[in-house]
């Protein structure tokens, strides 16, 4: 999981006439489904650009991996009038949705468009598990173990793709000995890492850093930072 920018303006979707509708009748118990199938599509589309494609937990790519939900960080269920909100809304694959399910964490879940997850996440090198960063206090290992258990992200596909991550940056930092003059393949290996669209990137820029290339992993963050 790392930082998520979200775009200010809420899509229009969710100031439709209709969608204040829905709004008010899903919080009365009156609708079976919070939103049509359209207003769920135009809503995907926009989330999806929003985290690049990606799931918001796990940093999978979505419809490829998984399909791609509209996840609701406050689970709609028990916060009906957070149903519409803009500010509640994620992409997330199926998986990691169907995992988070309706439960109220009451906000130890990291909500990553308003704090930077990263600082609170740690990769295991060897087994590929993500687990709390050790610099964290006693607060922050139960937002990390917390986020951990309520997504599942401790999921056996999920650390063999985190390990065959930081196995292939480590090769390539092997084999690229002058960085200030990279050419050819190695460039392009580089461009593809630091592209804001491929997946696990927290796995990505630790690599960097606990190579002594910690300028990667920055240079990583202020391309994702960039607006859609």
């Amino acid at each position: 999981m790392i930082r998520i920018h979200r775009p200010r303006k809420a899509p229009d979707i969710l100031g439709a006439a209709s969608t204040r509708v829905w709004a008010k009748e899903w919080a009365m118990g009156r609708r079976k489904d919070w939103a049509s199938p359209s207003a769920k599509k135009a809503l995907r589309r926009v989330l999806g650009r929003m985290t690049r494609g990606k799931c918001t937990y796990c940093e999978s790519v979505l419809e490829v991996t998984s399909y791609l939900e509209v996840d609701h960080y406050h689970p709609k269920s028990r916060y009906p009038s957070k149903a519409y909100t803009w500010s509640n809304l994620f992409p997330a694959c199926r998986v990691c949705n169907g995992a988070k399910g309706d439960p109220d964490h009451k906000g130890s879940l990291l909500k990553p468009d308003v704090e930077d997850p990263e600082p609170f996440f740690w990769v295991n090198p060897d087994s590929g598990e993500l687990e709390p960063h050790p610099s964290l206090d006693d607060a922050g290992r139960h937002r990390a173990d917390e986020t951990i258990r309520i997504c599942k992200l401790q999921r056996g596909g999920l650390r063999s793709l985190r390990l065959e991550t930081l196995e292939s940056v480590g090769r390539w930092l092997n084999r690229a000995s002058d960085l200030s003059h990279l050419t050819g393949a190695l460039q392009a290996e580089l461009d593809c890492f630091l592209d804001p669209s491929t997946p696990y990137k927290l796995v990505i820029r630790q690599m960097f850093t606990i190579r002594g290339k910690a300028a990667f992993a920055e240079r990583d963050r202020r391309k994702s930072a960039k607006a859609v």
